[in-house]
């Protein structure tokens, strides 16, 4: 971060107050001026005229928790905002939050802030709908699983003897029974079904059948609000094996502009991987405690299909490492891999095909 000559604003946000100070240079040094506000829209307001007055652009934030989002996004637009990073400031001596704005105006007027990367407006409101469509799948598959115990402890033979029911498919069967077996009518389930499971079965398939349809929703407006940025989910769906669910939300967690990362191991750095020394030799992990947990369960689960792939580079180098390492271990780094390449595809906008060898070769050759 650059030195800022003109005047900043560091501000410490709670539950119920706003601290702000504004530092400002000249020939007879620093000086202060520090006020509180309310954490309500009036307080909002007050801060943001104060600012205007004082000609500050460069604010940056700092909060213990969340606190910072609503003042974020009321001053997003206005201001060029930092969102100051938490260990930064402990590690310039700060002891009490009461100091923390003077502190923070300090350290982003010399240049010497740390901060956090936030994504704009339009990439945080696709993560929560990634992010949310994600819940809504993991909630359909908490269904799926209570819908098999249920219909494995009862005699199913008249729902599965009927034509439009695929026995392989539960998801399939639920919606049988979600179209056909009404609470009212409980008497189609035939066979010894209890009244008791007919009710557990009729609520699960309406409640598993309503979450299919929001998930269907939820893709539907994320692929609407994906128009303008499709040629970033074309350039990951040329990975062999990437599916566009897993590409969405990729591109979603990273951000668009990979740029603001020099090299893509410092992307990985960011995302939380790390090198760890496994039983036979290096590889790469994860570090449970930092990163971004999203990202990294993104990359694992678009890692699945890709390694499946079998004449795609990225399965060579996974079947090189499983017979090595072990297969867990083995996915972590494709996982790790995978994410080296979007940075390629997006960065140096290359193509697939494109890229060197040694994108894949080096996770051979440092093990």
């Amino acid at each position: 971060m650059k030195p800022v000559e003109n005047a900043v604003c560091g501000i410490n946000v709670t539950t119920s107050s706003i601290s702000a100070c504004i530092r400002e240079l000249d020939a007879a040094g620093a000086n202060l001026a520090g006020r509180e506000f309310g954490m309500s829209p009036e307080g909002v307001d007050s801060l943001v005229s104060w600012l205007e007055s004082r000609n500050v652009r460069h604010v940056a934030v700092d909060s213990p928790g969340n606190h910072w989002k609503p003042l974020w996004n009321a001053l997003e637009g206005s201001f060029d905002l930092y969102l100051a990073h938490r260990g930064c400031l402990t590690e310039s001596g700060l002891t009490d939050d009461r100091d923390a704005g003077s502190l923070i105006a300090e350290l982003l007027q010399e240049g010497r802030l740390r901060t956090n990367y936030v994504p704009d407006s339009y990439t945080r409101q696709l993560r929560d709908l990634t992010r949310f469509r994600e819940e809504l799948i993991q909630t359909s598959s908490i269904l799926g699983s209570k819908i098999q115990n249920v219909l494995s402890e009862s005699d199913i033979s008249a729902v599965s003897a009927r034509p439009d029911a695929d026995s392989r498919s539960i998801k399939q069967l639920a919606r049988v029974i979600s179209d056909y077996i009404p609470e009212k009518d409980a008497s189609l389930l035939a066979g010894g079904v209890s009244p008791h499971d007919s009710f557990m079965l009729t609520h699960l398939a309406g409640q598993l059948k309503d979450t299919e349809g929001r998930i269907m929703e939820v893709s539907a407006r994320i692929r609407d609000s994906l128009k303008e940025r499709e040629p970033f989910i074309q350039k990951l769906m040329q990975i062999p094996g990437m599916v566009r669910r897993n590409a969405e939300n990729i591109i979603a967690e990273t951000g668009f502009d990979l740029a603001r990362f020099e090299t893509s191991d410092d992307l990985a750095m960011w995302a939380g991987f790390i090198v760890a020394k496994g039983a036979k030799m290096p590889h790469y992990g994860i570090n449970g405690k930092s990163g971004k947990q999203w990202l990294r369960r993104a990359l694992a689960e678009a890692a699945q299909p890709v390694v499946a792939w079998k004449s795609s580079p990225l399965a060579d180098v996974h079947r090189f490492l499983q017979n090595r390492i072990g297969n867990r271990r083995a996915m972590e780094t494709v996982s790790r891999l995978l994410l080296d390449v979007v940075y390629e595809l997006i960065v140096s906008n290359r193509y697939f095909s494109s890229l060197p060898g040694s994108v894949f070769t080096r996770y051979m050759l440092d093990s």
